[in-house]
Formats: structure tokens, C-alpha cells, sequence
């Protein structure tokens, strides 16, 4: 059948499993490794804290952003109404322009809005793209 050989699995699918199985034997590695679990059981209070970095380094350069608390979406097909506590950059002027300018810049970044702010959660942010982010945002509002 076409269909069968089109779909089977082949050696690369096999240990692509193989190496991600590994990773759930070892729970300290796969929070280290699997980066959906590490954003997953990221503290609201290390999240708050980067948001704080960010903010700080923002409004250094006259970006008018503050941080508030927030729920993430856990998502998925086994989780889809769960939520977490989580923090986000909050964006109080203008949220649609600011979301717009966002979305439009040579590395676009995705918020929601919500009470006419725009939100940026950072747990939806791994850690080393911290300053990734707060460059993108510097170079679409600046």
C-alpha cells in the first residue's frame, strides 16, 4: 500500500524517539532539555524576575512597560482551558498600535491583549532569549 510506505516509520523517526524517551528517564534533565516542561514548571516569582530585568532595561531606554501578573495557558489537547500563574510585560499605551509595531518588526514579537494592554508572558519566553526579546521590542517601538 502507498499510503503504509509514505507513513512508515524509518530508522531517523525511530531515533529522534529514542533520544527524547532518554530524556524523560532523567526528570532534572528533561526540565533542563525539553524546553515546553522547563516553561512549564518555571517559579511565577523567576518569571516576575525577568520580567523586572526587562522592564528595567526598556524604560532605561524610555519605553514606558511595567509588569503584571498574569495566567498562561497550558494549552495542548490534554490541558486546554488549564492556566498558570504566571508574569508579563505590560504595554498600557495604545495596545493595538503597539501590537501592530510589534508584530511588524524585523523580529516580530506576539502578545495578547487584555484591559487594553498589551502583554507580553514570559513564560512563554525561554530565559536565553530574554535579551532577544527586549532588543526586539527596543527596535520596533524605538
Amino acid at each position: 500500500d502507498p499510503l503504509a510506505r509514505a507513513l512508515r516509520v524509518d530508522k531517523m523517526t525511530i531515533a529522534a524517539l529514542t533520544a527524547t524517551l532518554e530524556l524523560y528517564r532523567d526528570p532534572k534533565s528533561a526540565l533542563r532539555h525539553i524546553p515546553a516542561l522547563s516553561m512549564l514548571t518555571a517559579s511565577a516569582e523567576s518569571i516576575r524576575a525577568r520580567c523586572e530585568t526587562i522592564v528595567t532595561n526598556l524604560r532605561a531606554e524610555g519605553t514606558p512597560v511595567g509588569v503584571v501578573s498574569s495566567e498562561a495557558s497550558v494549552g495542548a489537547g490534554a490541558f486546554p482551558t488549564t492556566t498558570i500563574p504566571s508574569f508579563a510585560l505590560a504595554f498600557d499605551t495604545d495596545a493595538a498600535s503597539v501590537e501592530t509595531k510589534l508584530r511588524h518588526g524585523d523580529r516580530p514579537v506576539i502578545g495578547r491583549i487584555a484591559d487594553d494592554r498589551l502583554l507580553l508572558d514570559l513564560r512563554s519566553v525561554q530565559p536565553a532569549h530574554d535579551a532577544f526579546l527586549a532588543d526586539a521590542i527596543k527596535r520596533s517601538l524605538g
